[in-house]
C-alpha cells in the first residue's frame, strides 16, 4: 500500500503536464482538464496516494502514536469530500 500511494501520486505526475504543488489555473500555459491516467478513475490522484501513503506509513514505522494522527487525517479527509460539498 506505501508503494502503491507512491505509484499513484508518480503517474499523476507523469500524465498531467501541469501537475504542481501549488493549486492554481494556469491559463498562460493553455491548461485543459487532464483526462489520462489515474485521472480517469480519480478526480485528485495525489489526494488519494498522499492518503494511502499517510495512512500506512505509521504501520510501516511500527509507530503507534502515528496510526492514530493517521486516522484521524483519514476521517478528515473523508469528512472533507464526502460531507462539506
Amino acid at each position: 500500500m506505501y508503494t502503491i500511494g507512491q505509484m499513484i501520486i508518480l503517474w499523476a505526475e507523469k500524465v498531467n503536464k501541469f501537475f504542481s504543488t501549488v493549486v492554481r489555473i494556469q491559463n498562460d500555459r493553455g491548461q485543459t482538464v487532464c483526462k489520462d491516467g489515474p485521472y480517469r478513475f480519480v478526480r485528485h490522484p495525489r489526494y488519494l496516494g498522499g492518503l494511502l501513503y499517510a495512512i500506512v506509513t505509521p504501520f510501516v514505522l511500527s509507530s503507534f502514536l502515528g496510526i492514530n494522527s493517521s486516522s484521524n487525517f483519514g476521517g478528515f479527509a473523508v469528512y472533507k469530500n464526502l460531507f462539506r460539498r
